[in-house]
């Protein structure tokens, strides 16, 4: 038996501004470094044998709170990344609908035919994100792995889980905040979910909410 907590990266420079962030490597915003450190807490009594990230600047440093306090090595992976999203990269959300009103419908309510120029499809972020996760537990028999990652992807990838492999629902199905955490238990080929999304360990902070914060002024640093 193997443990998998998914762990969605902490608030990003794109997350609190509204840009579209993908490949493109933002950096963690203020309100992110605290999400970071109240992550840390909720992991200090749980026993982690591996820790794997995207190699994105916003999982890494979201994996630091769980690597270095426990002195392990960070495994970094771009097959953890997001969703490459072509030519939408660092654009403004709210630019989209009039600069690529038929890709941005698509995004929004039928998001399996969705392609901008130079992206990926949701169909081929799955098939990467199931490949990789799987080759990770693969690697860890019997271990307790976090998996660092992003929005699209965790969410894509726990939602074909659940659906053995049928993402033909995802529109309807909910997205984990900053830091938000997942628990599967990997046995015989097979992942069982034990809870999702959940991000509990964010509410002793101040003004803390639901959802994730877009469009604020937050200041970013590079820590």
């Amino acid at each position: 038996m193997t443990e998998i907590y998914f762990v969605r990266h902490a608030e990003s420079t794109g997350n609190m501004t509204g840009r579209a962030y993908g490949w493109y490597d933002g950096l963690v915003s203020l309100h992110g470094y605290e999400q970071i450190k109240c992550l840390e807490k909720r992991f200090e009594d749980i026993e982690v044998d591996a820790i794997y990230s995207s190699d994105l600047i916003r999982a890494v440093k979201t994996a630091e709170a769980i690597y270095k306090p426990k002195g392990l090595v960070l495994n970094k992976d771009v097959a953890l990344r997001e969703i490459n999203l072509g030519a939408w990269e660092n654009k403004k959300w709210e630019e989209l609908p009039s600069a690529f009103p038929e890709e941005h419908r698509l995004w929004t309510s039928d998001p399996l035919n969705f392609k901008v120029e130079g992206s990926e499809t949701y169909d081929e972020v799955y098939t990467r994100m199931r490949n990789t996760v799987e080759r990770i537990v693969g690697e860890n028999e019997g271990k307790t792995v976090v998996i660092v990652g992003h929005g699209v992807a965790l969410r894509m990838l726990i939602y074909g889980v659940l659906n053995n492999g049928d993402l033909s629902g995802i529109v309807d199905f909910g997205w984990g905040d900053n830091t938000s955490v997942s628990h599967f238990v990997a046995n015989g080929g097979e992942l069982t979910l034990d809870f999702i999304n959940d991000n509990s360990h964010l509410k002793d902070l101040p003004g803390f909410k639901k959802s994730t914060v877009w469009g604020s002024t937050r200041e970013c640093v590079l820590l």
